[in-house]
């Protein structure tokens, strides 16, 4: 790294259902791999930008706050509490100072790499920008093996084959289009006033996997009945929504909605195959 003025920190193990086969090469890759990335800054002193997950934060806990607030109302007996007790986010969203609860082998290192980081900043004093992105989607995604949903449902569609959705498929997440993403990273890596801070990065839009799945077969012009609910997914978070009121302070506002970024997707994947007749 030397004569480098910054570094994205994209690298990282990222299923959680792989995490879950195989535990120890997600802690040794995303925490020993940070690790080794922030001595090489120390070392040199570029700029960082690390990206982080939303699936640090693990279940949102406003749900729990609705509890405690009926609890007061009715002056219910309440037996347990939990760390939502001091969560004052907003309904249904998360912001940054959500606690960080991972649910899967997969978040837990990518928690330990944010918060090293973070620790790093603090006893160091290096220049680090934590980036927190919720589900990112577009062109060139990861569709075979442990890949991402969007990418493997349309290649199923095309293939002919049913969708499987874990659950009932209202899990929601917030996705975002990977050209937001990266106008993102750059405003947060030319913001010097965010060094040692987590930054939420997403649309603040809740989407079922439901909604995802029909999405698909409607670009891809197959019938909904092409959608198979199978069993639970061992350490899934019901909901992800990103509250961005940090980021939106600096500028920024998505500019491709869901259902572009779904048709742009489609598009570049037929293409693909468009290509390998030629």
């Amino acid at each position: 790294m030397q004569d480098i003025e910054l570094v994205y920190h994209l690298a990282a193990k990222i299923n959680v259902d792989e995490s879950i086969l195989y535990p120890q090469r997600y802690t040794e890759n995303n925490i020993e791999g940070t690790r080794t990335i922030l001595d090489a800054v120390r070392k040199h002193n570029p700029d960082m930008v690390m990206a982080s997950t939303c699936e640090a934060y693990g279940a949102n806990l406003s749900g729990t706050e609705a509890v405690l607030e009926a609890v007061r109302k009715y002056n219910a007996h309440l037996v347990t509490v939990s760390t939502a007790g001091v969560y004052k986010g907003s309904k249904g969203r998360m912001d940054e100072n959500h606690p960080l609860n991972p649910q899967s082998p997969y978040a837990a290192s990518k928690a330990g790499a944010d918060r090293l980081c973070y620790a790093y900043h603090k006893t160091y004093g290096i220049k680090v920008k934590i980036v927190r992105p919720f589900n990112i989607f577009g062109p060139r995604q990861k569709r075979e093996g442990f890949g991402a949903v969007i990418p493997i449902f349309y290649e199923k569609a095309l293939n002919n084959e049913k969708l499987p959705i874990k659950g009932d498929g209202k899990q929601t997440r917030d996705y975002l289009y990977v050209s937001d993403v990266v106008d993102a990273y750059r405003l947060i890596a030319e913001t010097d006033e965010l060094n040692g801070h987590a930054v939420n990065v997403g649309s603040g839009l809740e989407t079922s996997i439901n909604h995802v799945a029909k999405t698909v077969l409607y670009f891809t012009k197959r019938p909904y009945h092409m959608i198979e609910h199978i069993g639970e997914r061992a350490g899934e978070v019901d909901s992800f929504i990103a509250d961005t009121t940090l980021i939106e302070q600096y500028g920024f506002k998505p500019k491709v909605d869901f259902d572009t970024g779904m048709k742009n997707y489609y598009n570049w994947r037929v293409g693909l195959d468009e290509d390998s007749r030629a």
